[in-house]
């Protein structure tokens, strides 16, 4: 990832302000030394957001002719302060908002230019090229955002308390509120699944403990998905992409911590038919899992075919889990029309012996796989 990504400034701030009081309030601290000085001031002894917001709104109607939505620009600005500090900032003329943090590495100077009478001029210090077409290409992302969401709230009915607190239905519309989405994604957010096979499997495992007195498998769990970048304009607003990006993610994740108590080597009983097999709730390779219908299988793919677990906890838990909490990783990228997302982390799944079998099927047909040319 280049390095002038990491610049990108991104407020985080319940201020709405108007884009024209925020561009006016810009312009006064420009021009105002007395304004500036709150900000030295500020910074020096620590202010907090709302001593910053109060002074500001004090100061700021003595160089605005508009004060239109002040308190909002106030508290933005101050936000912004507190969060990106006294940098250099390249500001959107069409929202107000800070877009990017500008140093001495995103600045060179053009090779001099020679004029009709031979001499040599040298031109104005310029922004690097890559960082020019990100803002170019922010700027055309943020207008085009713009126009779909006042297209989109003229055909959604909301309150107006979601109104004005945001509309989570819209994040999957522009590109930053899918970032949004990613960053909601936590471990926390996975775990337990809510239903079906997979929330039954995680009802036999107790997370967030680790154990030194027990035996240990280490692993990592990942979930990858990708997903086309919905059409704005013929968008499902039913649908909701962060419980399906969570549930899909959940689902891949239970399958490495079946497929880590897959790795445990044991010795497995073998049995020629699967008749008359204890309770529980088994594991299995998915072939073997239609052969062991009327149970509670867990298809898992990668385990050795004929190959299934039985858990049967004596009391509520088989094994626990421990979560890596500062190994855990979510990203997401955009290219042409798909979104990918992915979440990973490192686990460690510690056993008690007493509670899983293992079994060996021997007489269990593997199936193929048809392939139309």
């Amino acid at each position: 990832m280049p390095d002038f990504l990491s610049k990108v400034v991104s407020v985080n701030s319940l201020a709405k302000p108007i884009p024209s009081s925020l561009l006016a309030a810009r312009k006064a601290i420009q021009l105002s030394p007395d304004i500036q000085e709150v900000f030295r001031q500020a910074k020096a002894e620590g202010w907090d957001r709302e001593a910053l917001a109060d002074a500001l709104f004090i100061r700021l109607p003595e160089y605005m002719e508009d004060c239109e939505n002040l308190w909002d620009t106030s508290l933005y600005l101050a936000d912004e302060f507190l969060q990106v500090g006294d940098s250099i900032l390249l500001i959107s003329t069409e929202t107000g908002q800070a877009l990017y943090k500008v140093t001495e590495d995103d600045i060179y100077l053009p090779q001099s230019v020679p004029r009709e009478d031979n001499r040599l001029v040298q031109p104005l210090p310029r922004l690097c090229p890559e960082v020019e077409s990100f803002i170019i290409q922010r700027q055309f992302d943020l207008g085009r955002d713009q126009k779909i969401l006042q297209i989109i709230d003229k055909r959604l009915h909301s309150s107006e308390l979601l109104k004005q607190e945001g509309d989570n239905r819209l994040l999957v519309v522009t590109r930053d509120g899918r970032k949004q989405i990613t960053e909601r994604l936590q471990p926390d957010s996975f775990l337990p699944p809510e239903s079906g096979l997979s929330k039954e499997f995680c009802d036999l495992l107790k997370f967030g403990q680790a154990l030194n007195d027990v035996e240990s498998t280490f692993g990592r769990a990942f979930g990858r998905v990708i997903m086309p970048v919905p059409d704005p304009l013929a968008l499902n607003l039913r649908y909701d992409p962060y419980t399906a990006l969570k549930r899909q993610i959940t689902a891949q994740w239970v399958q490495c911590f079946a497929h880590s108590l897959a790795t445990l080597k044991r010795v497995a009983i073998e049995i020629a038919t699967t008749d008359d097999l204890p309770e529980g709730f088994w594991l299995a390779d998915p072939d073997v899992a239609l052969a062991l219908r009327g149970r509670r299988v867990l298809p898992v793919r990668g385990m050795p075919f004929s190959n299934a677990i039985l858990l049967h906890p004596k009391d509520k838990y088989a094994a626990n889990v421990y979560i890596a909490s500062s190994s855990y990783e979510c990203k997401s990228r955009e290219f042409l029309d798909k979104w990918e997302v992915v979440a990973k982390c490192e686990f460690a799944l510690y056993v008690y012996p007493e509670t899983i079998s293992f079994y060996q099927f021997k007489d269990i047909e593997q199936l193929g796989l048809a392939e139309v040319i």
